[in-house]
């Protein structure tokens, strides 16, 4: 659910940081609106707003200012801006007086614009509600250019945060599972709001006619919401309830009952505010037999919650950019500025068990070590590479086909742009593969093709990505697609074809983009098959604090957007990174914008290593 943050008593009217300059103006005194921008959401349960006159000029008289509404003004607005805002009805607000009044020796004066919360949300016009405040009479000149502000008068809705996901069932009759909702409001209140959870069964028939499933209820003694204590707090924009399964309601006779999927979809049902629009999305959480299908697990975690998890290692803070796994290790590179070569080994089973990778032979670079991945060497082996982040036009490539003990292999690689190097994904493997790379401060990737162990060429072939910020330029491996996610814009992205770049000298491979809405702050997209079902699995980092992260696995529908676009994502599992409470917030940390996913496939079972910068990382296996 998109957030907007909104100015509930003021609309950004910082009075108190005007600077009295007057007298270094040689132009006539003029009155005008204070604000930042000419639209200035506002809730409609805050009940009142300030309105701001400011002075300027070189006099120091005094001035006073008539304030009313506009609606010639309000349609030159929506004229020359495209808009459609509608002036909500006059009879349903009041100003708290006609005029302003600005002493000689102040710059600015206020009075009150005030409503009744529970007569103005009935009259609504979805998000287009605006009073169009204007001077319209005044002792001094008006600046023009600052004479509307529309106050724009919004409800709420609230609304679960996720679609859903999936659990086992434990084993043990006496042993219960606890799983996390969070819920969110898209525009704060000025007020607490109670929220009450609900099942609602009658959705699981057409749960399962559109998804193709035979889901079957739970056994009504199975759920327990929460009853109490389950509120989005004044000024926030989201809380988290706990929902128990009691796993005792399964069993009869000490035997559990014979199923294989349970479907439990939960919804909001009642709001203590009246008028707070509820969201139509339900959490749908299935529950698995323990002895049928798959399971994911935890196996490990560290967490920053009280001081940085990285000080167990003896690493800085702002290391753990990006991470990868195989079959025994964790490998976290040394991922911050200078010419430390280091990356850091930990034990898939063991956290306390470590190991230093190999790095002779290193080059010192603007971040030395800054990604690393593990790759199939095309024999089915995997392989460590890491890359170092440039300063120039040119990064290193590493490589370890002897071993992590042994000294890598060394590939100067060309590229563009400033940290060059920073993040990379290889598709494909070492014998027939594609090597993209993404620079954060520039607007093109680059590319670069393996073939039999070692790269085709070095030069730089430039892939058309329009966007910046930390990410990584993801291909799906069954679908002519591919996926841009970062810190800021991210987008789904279709390969168009190879043009030539005049002046430049090289090959761009162009894309057509679809905006990803949901792709901020996720990495590390990772689609993987096991046990013939397909997934991805991504690491996000949540909510406004930036202090809690997230790993999810989806079902794989048929690519990137078919399976994570709008609310098209089904679930498989979820699970917070920087805790095993997803309510809990990890300490406050200097860095904390990028985040990685890593998966290794074996037969019997996967691992999934899941890092968010400076919050935490944990190990899951699913099996």
């Amino acid at each position: 659910m998109k957030k907007t943050i909104l100015l509930l008593a003021t609309i950004a009217f910082a009075a108190s940081c005007i600077e009295d300059s007057r007298n270094n103006f040689m132009v006539p005194d003029t009155l005008s609106l204070v604000y930042d921008e000419a639209v200035v959401p506002v809730s409609v349960y805050s009940g009142s707003a300030t309105v701001t006159v400011q002075k300027a000029g070189k006099g120091v008289k005094p001035a006073t200012a008539t304030i009313g509404v506009s609606a010639e003004a309000l349609a030159e607005y929506n004229a020359e801006n495209g808009t459609a805002f509608t002036s909500l009805s006059s009879n349903l607000y009041e100003f708290s007086a006609n005029e302003v009044s600005i002493k000689a020796e102040d710059l600015t004066g206020s009075i009150k614009l005030e409503w009744n919360p529970s007569s103005v949300y009935p009259a609504l016009d979805g998000s287009n509600s605006v009073i169009p405040v204007v001077i319209t009479e005044s002792s001094l000149s008006v600046n023009p250019k600052r004479n509307l502000v529309l106050v724009n008068l919004l409800n709420s809705q609230v609304g679960l945060a996720s679609s859903g996901s999936s659990l086992v069932a434990k084993e043990d009759e006496n042993e219960d599972s606890e799983v996390s909702l969070k819920i969110s409001v898209d525009n704060i209140l000025p007020v607490d709001l109670d929220v009450t959870l609900a099942v609602d069964n009658n959705l699981i028939a057409a749960f399962n006619a559109e998804k193709g499933t035979t889901h079957i209820a739970a056994p009504n003694a199975f759920v327990k919401l929460p009853t109490e204590g389950v509120s989005v707090k004044a000024g926030q924009t989201d809380c988290f309830c706990t929902v128990t399964l009691d796993n005792s309601a399964l069993f009869s006779g000490g035997k559990m009952m014979n199923f294989t999927t349970l479907l439990i979809p939960i919804k909001i049902s009642a709001t203590s505010q009246a008028g707070v629009a509820i969201s139509d999305k339900v959490y749908y959480l299935v529950v698995r037999s323990p002895f049928d299908g798959v399971s994911i697990s935890r196996v490990w975690g560290k967490y920053s919650l009280d001081k940085l998890w990285t000080a167990d290692y003896g690493l800085p803070s702002g290391v753990d950019r990006t991470l990868t796994v195989d079959a025994n290790w964790v490998y976290i590179p040394y991922a911050i500025g200078g010419s430390t070569a280091k990356i850091t080994a930990i034990s898939i089973t063991d956290p306390t068990n470590t190991m230093q990778v190999n790095c002779e032979g290193f080059v010192a670079n603007t971040i030395t070590t800054a990604c690393v991945r593990i790759i199939d060497k095309g024999d089915g082996t995997p392989m460590l590479t890491a890359s170092g982040a440039n300063e120039g036009g040119s990064f290193a490539f590493y490589t370890w086909p002897n071993g992590t003990d042994k000294a890598p292999t060394r590939t100067t690689l060309q590229c563009t742009w400033r940290r060059g190097g920073d993040r990379y994904e290889l598709h494909g493997t070492w014998a027939d593969g594609m090597v993209y790379v993404h620079a954060f401060q520039g607007t093109f990737s680059t590319r670069y093709e393996v073939k039999n162990g070692a790269f085709v060429k070095t030069d730089r072939t430039l892939v058309n990505v329009p966007f910046t910020g930390f990410g990584g330029v993801y291909k799906h491996p069954d679908y002519d697609q591919m996926l841009f996610a970062s810190s800021d814009t991210s987008a789904f992205l279709t390969p168009t074809g190879t043009t030539y770049k005049q002046g430049d000298g090289q090959d761009t491979h162009d894309m057509a983009f679809e905006k990803y809405e949901d792709g901020a702050l996720t990495y590390g997209y990772r689609p993987f098959t096991f046990k013939d079902e397909k997934y991805i699995a991504y690491t996000a980092i949540e909510g406004e604090t930036l202090l809690r992260a997230t790993l999810y696995i989806v079902k794989d529908k048929g690519g990137f957007k078919a399976s994570l676009a709008g609310d098209e994502k089904d679930i498989f599992f979820e699970a917070p990174i920087h805790s095993e409470n997803a309510e809990d917030m990890a300490i406050q940390v200097p860095m904390s914008l990028q985040g990685d996913c890593a998966v290794f496939v074996m037969p019997d079972k996967v691992w999934i290593a899941a890092g968010a910068q400076g919050l935490g990382v944990s190990v899951f296996k699913m099996e």
